[in-house]
């Protein structure tokens, strides 16, 4: 029980590599140097499977957690590429969605981890009442934090899949958006 509780909590805390990226040029800039910003700051096109630079990990099929720049960045969060635009592009408004389904989904999770302990804490107590004096309410106390328990196991994965699920459509969101978003801020 208490190895699911470290890893639940790992879970809650755990976050994706953050790079930064160097700036664009400005788009009075010259046609090559903003071609040249292009072709660096430019997403390519992983191949299938693909292994991380960061983790090591193989990836056997998309989609990718992560994105490649032309100058070989690898990028898991899109903040790190809606820096690079103005805050009203697609890529940026995908990037602030993934922030607040990540953030809310934490939340919830964090909700969860705190119902489970919070479970186990009366399970505890119930059995130890229960244990010294024999009576029912030690018993009901048990079985309340056995509920409690089973409540924050479900609040955690409910917090866990919904910021899974939402967050990575906004990630994708903003990969397929941050192409024309880039050459729309070079003026390319």
């Amino acid at each position: 029980m208490g190895r699911w509780c470290v890893m639940l909590l790992g879970c809650s805390l755990g976050c994706v590599p953050r790079v930064s990226l160097p700036p664009l040029p400005p788009a009075g800039a010259p046609y090559a140097e903003r071609q040249a910003a292009f072709e660096r700051s430019r997403l390519v096109e992983l191949p299938a499977p693909v292994t991380s630079l960061y983790s090591g990990q193989v990836y056997p099929k998309k989609p990718y957690p992560f994105v490649r720049t032309g100058a070989g960045a690898e990028v898991w969060h899109p903040g790190d590429l809606a820096a690079l635009l103005p805050p009203e592009s697609r890529t940026a408004v995908s990037a602030a969605a993934y922030e607040d389904h990540v953030y809310w989904g934490r939340l919830v999770q964090a909700t969860g981890i705190g119902l489970l302990f919070a479970g186990v804490g009366l399970m505890f107590s119930g059995s130890s009442l229960h244990a010294a004096n024999g009576n029912a309410s030690g018993q009901s106390l048990a079985i309340g934090g056995g509920v409690c328990s089973l409540l924050g196991v479900i609040v955690t994965s409910l917090g866990t899949l919904s910021a899974m699920v939402f967050a990575t459509e906004d990630q994708q969101q903003a990969w397929r958006s941050y192409s024309g978003d880039l050459r729309d801020a070079l003026g390319l």
